[in-house]
């Protein structure tokens, strides 16, 4: 069977195969179909989708990409003329990116234009209901620039996110522009004819917009561009306005705690020190690097075989690892002897650092100074023993005894010869 024939077939079904990226541009058109001109190949598909779809349809599409699952619906599909259509869309993953394969069928080619007309008239009535209730029930506020009337339509969730009714906001760009912060204007609008004159793959940008109420969001927008099939003009913008305030000021917050925190760590009176499985040095504050006779940046990078002699790393080295292998903290007593030549004891508690997976690459090793307790207690166990010596041995009988109950707890030998 010839190229030819298999084409004449696959036509008579009136149906056709193409692959679009996640964008939505042609990345491939089935050879000699009658429905998708090969002109459209590094072209959106929005171009094929009448006005009232489009909108709708990138969000759709936005949400396949992401889930990575087929959809099929019905539209007016708008090659060669208005017509009613079926697309069924498969993404999956090629070449460490998501494509999508896509099959394109006209519902009925031969209906007679009056028909074919009111099938239109209905599908769009339809589905103009179906995408109202879309557009209101959307966390994203949505935008259509036309760029050659300077006309733009903003969702009603659109104007809610900067606290706006319906009728408050003037549909030209004016309404936007006079709500975009000053200071993230030229970086905007940068980006946005970067994108329509193709320097960029994608606009994506944040910027912050003035609530009704005069304090500022921050609004992360995406968009798709719709260009002329003929002259490659962009002739409109199609995109979302996500409100992402609440995720900036958590990661502000966050970053503020971290460097709290980190002072902290740098500046406790404690020595505190981070090591990988290898015994690579990740981490020391001030105190571990006064013990060891220097400062933070003296160490970070080295081994621990760098630091302490080999018997002593080779056991430490099999701690860090058994620790993490165990992801179990660890807690010991341990002997040393500084640089200056003093002593001290010191009390070490190994602990795992597990990340957002459950997994587990270096240790937190805190130390605490017990020198002055295990004094204490030596002193305590030597004084204790100097008593029972002196109790034993003194010729007196003496008995010690429970106050409440009179229960004998200990008695020397005087004290039995009496008895």
């Amino acid at each position: 069977m010839s190229k030819s024939t298999l084409t004449d077939i696959i036509n008579s079904f009136n149906q056709t195969f193409f692959q679009i990226s996640t964008e939505g541009n042609f990345i491939f058109i089935e050879d000699q179909n009658l429905l998708i001109p090969q002109s459209y190949l590094n072209q959106s598909i929005l171009q094929l989708i009448t006005e009232h779809e489009r909108i709708p349809f990138s969000l759709k599409l936005r949400e396949i990409s992401k889930e990575l699952r087929p959809l099929e619906l019905n539209l007016i599909f708008g090659f060669p003329s208005q017509s009613p259509a079926e697309l069924s869309l498969s993404p999956y993953f090629k070449n460490e990116k998501t494509v999508i394969n896509g099959r394109l069928t006209l519902i009925d080619k031969k209906v007679n234009l009056n028909q074919n007309q009111e099938r239109v008239d209905w599908q769009i009535k339809e589905n103009e209901e179906r995408f109202r209730l879309a557009f209101e029930s959307s966390n994203d506020g949505i935008w259509d620039w036309n760029l050659e009337t300077d006309e733009v339509f903003f969702s009603k969730r659109w104007k809610s996110i900067v606290g706006y009714e319906e009728h408050e906001v003037v549909h030209n760009l004016d309404g936007f522009d006079q709500l975009l912060h000053p200071e993230d204007r030229a970086l905007t609008y940068e980006r946005v004819n970067e994108f329509i004159n193709k320097k960029i793959d994608k606009y994506e940008v944040k910027f912050r917009m003035k609530h009704k109420e005069g304090h500022f969001l921050h609004i992360l927008s995406k968009a798709l561009v719709i260009r002329d099939p003929k002259t490659q003009k962009a002739v409109r913008m199609v995109g979302i306005h996500e409100d992402i305030t609440e995720r900036v000021l958590a990661k502000k917050a966050l970053t503020i705690s971290e460097e709290k925190y980190k002072f902290l760590v740098e500046n406790i009176d404690l020595p505190i020190s981070q090591y990988d499985r290898d015994g690579n040095v990740l981490f020391f504050n001030n105190k571990a690097g006064l013990r060891l006779g220097g400062i933070p940046k003296d160490f970070i990078g080295k081994n621990i075989k760098d630091l302490f002699p080999e018997k002593k790393a080779d056991f430490y080295l099999k701690n860090i690892n058994k620790v993490l292998e165990n992801k179990t903290i660890d807690t010991r007593e341990e002997f040393f002897k500084l640089s200056e030549g003093s002593s001290y004891w010191y009390q070490t508690t190994l602990v795992p650092v597990i990340n957002s997976e459950n997994k587990s690459n270096s240790v937190l090793v805190i130390s605490h100074d017990v020198t002055e307790l295990r004094e204490s207690t030596r002193q305590k166990e030597a004084l204790q023993r100097v008593l029972d010596t002196a109790f034993e041995s003194s010729p007196v009988g003496l008995i010690i005894a429970n106050a409440e109950d009179g229960k004998i707890q200990k008695i020397n030998k005087a004290a039995l010869n009496i008895l």
